[in-house]
């Protein structure tokens, strides 16, 4: 991954996480879409959102502490780190007054405190989730009609 930015890192990163929980994610919502005719449009909505919900969070979790880079450290380093909207997460103790210059920065996917909330730019698994989810899905609600299609036949 050496010469990609770290968005472009990111981006991939989120990628290949999502890619990796999809096939299971895929398998739920074929089960809610097969019972759709005894669930309301309400409860089929509000399960979607559940298992969104728990989509984004495996992908989370599974890459919240990922590293994307290590570089070594100086104070303008840091500060520029700091100040730079694509990196999401810095992890060198809390990044006060005890990094000094010639340690490791590692940067981190979104930080590695629990309670850090998710920052803004986590839209970028929104966009990732969007384009991947959509053409999945897309495709699945073609495969079902299809079925529904041939079993009327």
């Amino acid at each position: 991954m050496l010469g990609l930015s770290i968005k472009e890192k990111l981006y991939k990163l989120i990628t290949y996480f999502y890619k990796i929980y999809l096939d299971d994610y895929i398998e739920k919502v074929e089960m809610i879409m097969r019972n759709k005719d005894e669930l309301s449009d309400s409860k089929i909505e509000r399960e979607m959102k559940i298992l969104k919900k728990e989509y984004d969070q495996k992908v989370f979790e599974s890459s919240r502490n990922y590293v994307i880079e290590k570089m070594p450290t100086t104070r303008g380093r840091i500060e520029e780190a700091m100040s730079n909207p694509e990196i999401v997460g810095l992890n060198h103790g809390d990044l006060k007054d005890n990094v000094t210059p010639g340690k490791m920065l590692i940067v981190l996917l979104y930080g590695a405190k629990k309670k850090q909330p998710r920052p803004k730019e986590c839209s970028a698994l929104d966009l990732v989730q969007h384009e991947m989810l959509r053409n999945r899905l897309v495709a699945l609600d073609a495969k079902l009609k299809n079925e529904e299609d041939g079993a009327i036949d």
